[in-house]
């Protein structure tokens, strides 16, 4: 999809840089997967022009949301993306993608047994957390837990993008980037989450500089990471930590929402209808 619709070079770098090799080889797909019918869906859903694909477009996002939680929190976005469709459509589609996501767990509506694992281990699924700018930021604001801070400023962060119209339209590569720079716990896998949107931005200064930190995440061992096995035990310093990537992921928004960084190919279409 890249390669079709960004560049032939962007394809080609998200496909072969070392971070996606190295994820990819060490961890499965899932993120993947659910980034790739998120954009589908959106993709779909900026240019529907009738009911039918409209309703395939949400189904498509309701799938990918039902696959992994990656963009749950794009939806917060959905009111601010004003040139994309009308509000009510945005919210009919962020309302029954939500739908399908819930309706997925149909078949078990009747076992009470199976709903409470449902509700703690998917609503109430607490994944990584540490190793992070939100979790420092957090201990300075007593009484504010970092989970909910993450999600506070990934939400609000779509207030910021909406005053950017040519981004509305590849918002969700924009959020996977915004999404990793204010997680509120990093692993190794989340390294490749934002790659879609970061080599979007290739041009970027930050896009190098990411690479070359997340790299060194993925193949050192240090006690900043708290890793404490790799495939190839190499050893640096305290310097490299998951907080200077997610730094290396800000700078890179800075660059966006300034206009010094342009996406590639993708922003460039204006096509897209106004209203339902």
């Amino acid at each position: 999809i890249l390669y079709r619709t960004a560049s032939p070079w962007t394809g080609i770098l998200f496909f072969l840089n070392p971070v996606s090799i190295a994820v990819t080889g060490y961890h499965i797909q899932f993120d993947n997967l659910a980034i790739l019918l998120g954009l589908c869906g959106w993709m779909l859903f900026c240019r529907a022009k009738t009911l039918p694909l409209t309703l395939l477009a949400t189904l498509t996002f309701g799938l990918s949301l039902s696959l992994k939680h990656v963009f749950s929190l794009f939806l917060g976005w959905l009111p601010f993306l004003a040139s994309i469709r009308s509000l009510r459509a945005r919210l009919l589609f962020g309302g029954g993608a939500l739908l399908v996501f819930v309706s997925s767990f149909s078949p078990w509506w009747s076992d009470e047994a199976a709903w409470a694992g449902i509700r703690l281990n998917v609503f109430g699924y607490v994944s990584t957390e540490g190793h992070s700018l939100t979790c420092n930021l957090a201990s300075a604001l007593p009484g504010l837990p970092p989970r909910t801070l993450f999600i506070l400023l990934t939400v609000l962060s779509g207030a910021f993008i909406a005053r950017r119209a040519p981004l509305h339209i590849i918002a969700p590569h924009v959020y996977l980037i915004t999404l990793t720079a204010l997680s509120s716990g990093m692993a190794r896998n989340y390294l490749a989450i934002p790659l879609v949107g970061v080599f979007l931005f290739r041009h970027s200064r930050f896009t190098i500089i990411y690479l070359c930190i997340a790299t060194f995440c993925l193949v050192t061992v240090n006690a900043a990471l708290g890793v404490s096995e790799v495939v190839g035990r190499v050893s640096t310093s305290g310097l490299i930590t998951y907080e200077l990537a997610q730094a290396a992921l800000i700078g890179l928004l800075l660059d966006v929402l300034s206009g010094r960084a342009t996406p590639t190919g993708l922003a460039r279409r204006q096509d897209l209808p106004r209203k339902p």
